[in-house]
């Protein structure tokens, strides 16, 4: 599934918009865009953003 041509379209919001939808309490460390497999064999364009809250590591997408 990871290894096909596709046609990406342009992301829906912006990555400053997507930083803004996380808990305020997280110090982002990267955001990037990627490509998440769902239960039915789909796929959804997204925003991962990960980083840090009181020291340990998390991420959201």
């Amino acid at each position: 599934m990871a290894h096909k041509v596709r046609e990406l379209p342009e992301p829906a919001i912006s990555v400053e918009q997507a930083k803004s939808k996380v808990n305020g309490r997280m110090e982002i460390t990267n955001t990037r865009l990627a490509i998440i497999p769902t239960d039915s064999g789909k796929e959804k364009f997204s925003y991962e953003v990960s980083g840090q809250i009181n020291g340990e590591a998390t991420w959201y997408m």
